[in-house]
This record gives structure tokens, sequence and C-alpha cells, in this order.
């Protein structure tokens, strides 16, 4: 959902909690930093990277990428640097569904580290570059009346532990 859909639906007292990479404003939520995640490239085993040894930022980039939309104000969702054009030759929202894309060994898939873990013990997904993504940070945004509620104040403390930095 788009933040400000999301919003709006906070605001509207049909949605409790929102997560974001990219808080956007709205004076009726509050926004909170909650820290930061590390996201990384990767591939599944199908992809003609996935057995390569070393990879040069030049073969990266010579190959198609699974993406998550822009963001309302046209940045990359998954913090892909703007000055490194890539190749994008799908675009999906859903973290889970761009895992899966990259499982399939189809296309590249800048992905959270944490999301791709267990397919990387597995031996399903390969973690190609993990310095070209800068760490994300994440952002809760809540209707300004909940925090003060006892089961939400435990849920924020559980997500700050969560997303450190």
């Amino acid at each position: 959902m788009p933040v400000r859909g999301a919003n709006a639906a906070i605001a509207a007292d049909r949605l409790d909690l929102a997560l974001y990479y990219h808080p956007g404003s709205d004076a009726r939520v509050r926004v909170e930093r909650l820290g930061t995640i590390t996201s990384s490239v990767y591939c599944g085993r199908g992809h003609p990277l996935f057995r390569k040894r070393r990879v040069t930022r030049a073969e990266l980039l010579a190959h198609t990428f699974s993406a998550p939309p822009a963001d309302e104000s046209g940045a990359a969702m998954d913090d892909w640097p703007a000055q490194v054009p890539r190749l994008v030759a799908l675009t999906v929202g859903a973290v889970a569904t761009n895992v899966e894309v990259a499982r399939s060994g189809k296309l590249l898939a800048v992905l959270p580290d944490a999301a791709a873990a267990q397919f990387v013990r597995a031996g399903a997904l390969r973690r190609i570059d993990g310095r070209l993504v800068p760490p994300t940070s994440v952002f809760a945004a809540y209707a300004p009346d909940t925090d003060g509620q006892p089961y939400f104040a435990a849920l924020l403390a559980a997500l700050r532990k969560r997303f450190p930095g």
C-alpha cells in the first residue's frame, strides 16, 4: 500500500500501524524512525551469476532486475542508488514476491538481508553484492493517540529492538 493510502487508513482508524522505508509526511499520523535494515543484490540457482565466483559491477549491471515500484517522490523503494542505472524487467511491490522472483533464477533483486537469509542458508539464493545498496531506514506510522495504549507501546518497543541503528 502506498504511504499516502496507509496514512489515510491510519487517520480514518482503519489501520493501526504501517512500516515504511520512506516516511512521507502527514500531520494526521505520528512517524517514528525505528532503525535500519541492510539489503543486498541476490539471485537464484538458475541465474547465470549464481555459480560465478566473482562478479564485477559491470557484470551485475548487465543483468535484469525485479524491483519494487518507486515511492511517491520517485525514489527507488529498495534504496537502489539513483546514480547507478539498472535494467528493471519486472516491478513487484511485495518483498515476499520479490524473494520468489529472485529464487526463480530469472532476475536479480535487491532484498532485505533478513528476508533472504533462510534461502541463502538453504542454497536457494546467493548474495551477489552487499555494498551497492546503503542501509535503509525503517519508519513506523501510527495514530497520535495510539502509542499510550499498553499493547501498542509493547509492539513499538519490540519493533525498536528488531531494527537497530
